[in-house]
């Protein structure tokens, strides 16, 4: 009997580790590709940049994104926790937004946080690891007014 129980706990310990060593991916959810997108302003890395990635090729149910580090870098994860992207082109928005309410400024031009005025692509592909996409020059315009 002690012999049984021993091997029925092993099997039930070994069973439970399996099962909380893997992350359940939601149920059609597409391969997911490692990318590290860098973002830069001007040239020099963008620090706490916000990014969104929205599909070209018709509607998705898959939001990806990250934040950039202080090199500039956000490796990119789809749901807020799996890592990487579902492969195919994409319409990149990025902001970065400074202050407190009512004084808010953003630092990057305003046509690229809305997938409807943004000019930045992205195509995902397996082979693709990393991306450098630069946002232009420095600005800060007061978020619903003019710039200072």
């Amino acid at each position: 009997m002690t012999k049984h129980c021993t091997y029925f706990q092993f099997i039930t310990i070994s069973l439970l580790l399996l099962g909380c060593s893997t992350q359940q991916r939601p149920v059609g959810m597409p391969p997911l590709y490692p990318l590290v997108l860098t973002v830069t302003q001007d040239g020099k890395p963008l620090e706490d940049a916000r990014i969104s990635l929205f599909s070209e090729e018709g509607e998705s149910t898959w939001t990806v994104g990250g934040t950039t580090d202080v090199n500039g870098r956000a490796s990119l994860m789809t749901h807020g926790k799996y890592q990487g992207v579902p492969g195919g082109k994409y319409k990149v928005c990025i902001f970065k937004v400074e202050g407190i309410m009512p004084d808010e400024y953003d630092l990057v031009d305003v046509k690229l946080k809305s997938p409807t005025t943004t000019t930045l692509r992205l195509e995902v592909t397996p082979s693709i690891k990393s991306a450098i996409l630069d946002v232009g020059n420095p600005i800060r315009e007061r978020l619903g007014g003019s710039g200072t």
